[in-house]
């Protein structure tokens, strides 16, 4: 969007990022979003024309520092505003506190934008950084340099945007975040990075508004893949796998919820075939805990809608890269762990 009244020459003062809905009033503050609110990210900056200050950026107004502002569209010659991603430098990083101690984090700016403001499209944790550069001035807001012993720090602005509030839209919503093999919690709370577990725990815990990570150390006994039990998770049954297909502890094929059908199974395909597999009466929903033995996933959608689980379904996890959807087929799981609401 262009800005409208020509001038020859202001100081700059300030940069800010704000972000919000569309049609709404956008702030300063780190913030989690829905998809469907359309959210977008700004450039304000604070400038001195004629003896006077005022702001100027695309929306006509904003909240920065807890104060409404109001803005004035301008357009300056050799006035240049980007908008920039600042990420972490790679994807897998490792903490090992009795050995090598923890990896330093570095982190890069993309340039996304040659504007004053981006619209974000895709779920994730997004932060961004400001540039003004105005006849030999420049003004940035905090970048890659806002680090600190955990990673980023939390005034590097952030929007962390899900497409649904269950645990799934929130592990969706962590997205673009580095794997750590054994974070802290700061790291997983600051929005850092985290291990597999603490992936799908903080998921969870945002989603029901509730305390639930447990306490990480080799010397309590623990689920399979991590998942302390006394912290809300039970184990609802054991799996296995056997070609495409997985089955329960008796040997009845793991139904989703909501199916009630028996599944004909034969050499040419589902429905094709003389084999009958009885469908278990336990069964696997969207949001539910896979997991083995050195591993912990989160059950993300029957892929090819025939309501049993199989090797073509999808999971949420992160694992050695940032998280991402991946096929059931790529683990062998041992057991369904689900919240105990």
């Amino acid at each position: 969007m262009s800005l409208f009244l020509f001038i020859l020459h202001i100081k700059l003062l300030d940069i800010f990022i704000v972000s919000g809905p569309e049609g709404g009033i956008p702030d300063d503050r780190n913030k989690e979003m829905r998809m469907e609110e359309k959210p977008s990210v700004y450039v304000i900056l604070k400038i001195r024309k004629d003896g006077r200050t005022l702001y100027t950026g695309e929306p006509e107004r904003a909240i920065i520092n807890g104060r409404r502002i109001r803005t004035k569209k301008i357009e300056v010659e050799s006035l240049y505003v980007r908008l920039y991603e600042v990420r972490a430098e790679f994807c897998n990083y490792y903490n090992d506190f009795g050995g090598r101690g923890m990896d330093t984090i570095n982190y890069v700016e993309e340039l996304i934008e040659e504007g004053w403001s981006y619209r974000i499209e895709e779920p994730g944790t997004w932060r961004f950084k400001a540039e003004a550069i105005y006849r030999g001035d420049t003004l940035n807001t905090p970048g890659k340099e806002s680090r600190w012993f955990w990673g980023i720090k939390p005034h590097v602005h952030r929007v962390s945007v899900r497409r649904s509030d269950d645990p799934v839209g929130w592990a969706e919503s962590r997205k673009r975040l580095p794997y750590i093999w054994g974070n802290t919690p700061e790291q997983a709370y600051l929005d850092i990075g985290t291990d597999c577990a603490d992936f799908v725990a903080m998921a969870y815990e945002r989603a029901y508004k509730k305390k639930l990570l447990y306490p990480w150390t080799q010397a309590r006994q623990f689920c399979p893949g991590g998942m302390y039990l006394r912290k809300g998770f039970y184990i609802v049954d054991s799996i296995y796998r056997e070609d495409n297909l997985f089955f329960d502890s008796k040997g009845n094929t793991v139904r989703f919820k909501g199916n009630k059908d028996s599944l004909f199974v034969g050499p040419f395909g589902k429905f094709f075939g003389p084999f009958l597999f009885k469908l278990s009466t336990i069964y696997v929903e969207r949001g539910d805990i896979l997991v083995n033995q050195y591993h912990t996933t989160m059950l993300y959608e029957d892929k090819n809608r025939n309501g049993v689980l199989d090797a073509d379904d999808l999971i949420i996890e992160t694992l050695f890269d940032c998280p991402d959807t991946d096929e059931v087929g790529a683990w062998d799981f041992y057991y369904i762990v689900r919240y105990r609401r």
